[in-house]
């Protein structure tokens, strides 16, 4: 056994720049967005095609149901929505405003400037911000107090600008989520970790990866509970589409339905000849949760491991988009900013290198492959020397039991 002694708490350790750091960072990014998305005339001239996602229409058609109280229909084939609910439900309302204004869609007929767009770029814009105020607390949280501005700036570029570029906010929504519960993980709050769980799983259903890694670091006894309130809450959600249509709504959320296409914004995936389009998710999953019944986990490695799988859930995507990379990642990337009290340039730089590869989706795929395989193996290296330089169980909460100031805490050695 080994004895630690708790660092004496500092009084008032807030982090007091938080709001005006999330506001200025949130602000620049929504109007940074709306502008590249509107094409402003000054940049592009008066004539020029609105930059809008396709994707997005996906969503929108889905919320035109919750919107007409249709919720149960979210995934009729016609509607093309792969996702968990939570996204339809967050845009139904903006719908419902844009029908009454008669404002026009991208659907079924591809528009240059759709109305619409007016109403929803913002929303793009805004569900893509949640995560860079994440990133902050989760970085004061694991003891970094210099230089969150960096840890900032990773989550804008890896996850933010991709996501709102492809029109997915609720990837972003996800990350987030995984976020927020990382951090009530390192404070020990364990039913708040598996409500934020919740939320990401609800967000987006790849999300459910984490569960098993972040249940398995929880108390013991405490483990079934938080695993079913993390399922639950998107379950309750997905219920009534389950009832009406469960084959549909099974394939809609877990089996990809362009195995065979040709992507034009993405790449092949690694392993799709042999996992013709799916159960990706599922087969993960089974994965995670046997990995995870061997042994507790210490948080840092239990995340390590979390992003492994999001990574492997990418690679066995028929098709790999630019913001699929977000979730592995972002997690990876924070856990290199995060070994210190202030982030380091060289590693930040060095962990973005993956994030900036997977921009140019025009290349040949077997050399964008061999170029992410690469840079991964750097951020590998970066991850790794962030995991043996940290002390982050120095630096985050001290437990309940020993809260009292000096008290010696063990610790299995």
């Amino acid at each position: 056994m080994m004895r630690v002694t708790p660092r004496a708490p500092v009084a008032n350790d807030r982090d007091t720049n938080r709001w005006r750091a999330n506001l200025a960072w949130g602000v620049a990014f929504v109007v940074g967005y709306l502008c590249w998305s509107f094409r402003l005339p000054l940049l592009w001239g008066h004539n020029a095609p609105w930059d809008v996602p396709g994707d997005i229409w996906e969503v929108y058609s889905s919320a035109i149901y919750v919107a007409h109280g249709g919720y149960a229909y979210l995934y009729d084939p016609g509607t093309g929505y792969a996702s968990l609910p939570l996204a339809a439900i967050i845009v139904a309302p903006f719908e419902w405003v844009g029908e009454r204004l008669h404002l026009v869609a991208g659907v079924p007929w591809h528009l240059r400037r759709p109305s619409m767009w007016l109403v929803l770029a913002p929303v793009v814009a805004i569900g893509c911000t949640p995560v860079i105020w994440a990133a902050r607390s989760l970085a004061w949280e694991l003891g970094v107090r210099q230089r969150l501005w960096l840890v900032q700036l990773n989550a804008l570029v890896v996850v933010s600008v991709p996501c709102a570029v492809f029109g997915h906010f609720e990837d972003a929504l996800a990350v987030a989520g995984i976020f927020m519960a990382w951090r009530a993980a390192a404070r020990n709050k364990w039913v708040a970790m598996a409500i934020w769980l919740a939320f990401a799983i609800a967000s987006k259903e790849w999300a459910v990866l984490a569960v098993p890694m972040m249940i398995c670091h929880a108390p013991h006894g405490q483990r079934v509970r938080l695993g079913a309130i993390a399922v639950a809450i998107p379950l309750v959600l997905v219920a009534p589409c389950l009832v009406r249509d469960f084959s549909a709504t099974v394939r809609a959320i877990f089996i990809a339905s362009y195995a065979h296409a040709v992507p034009t914004n993405g790449h092949v995936g690694l392993l799709s000849a042999f996992i013709p389009g799916g159960f990706t998710q599922v087969g993960v999953l089974v994965f995670a949760v046997g990995s995870a019944l061997f042994r507790k986990w210490p948080l840092q490695a239990a995340m390590c491991a979390v992003a492994a799988l999001f990574a492997l859930r990418v690679i066995a995507e028929p098709v790999a988009f630019l913001y699929y990379f977000s979730a592995p990642l972002s997690v990876l990337t924070m856990i290199a900013a995060t070994s210190g009290r202030r982030v380091s340039f060289p590693r930040f730089a060095l962990a973005l290198v993956p994030s900036l590869w997977a921009w140019p989706v025009h290349i040949n795929h077997t050399v964008w492959w061999l170029g992410m395989a690469l840079a991964s193996a750097v951020l590998a290296i970066v991850v790794r020397d962030a995991l043996r330089d940290g002390s982050w169980e120095h630096r985050s909460g001290v437990p309940e039991a020993h809260a009292e100031l000096g008290a010696p805490v063990l610790l299995s050695g």
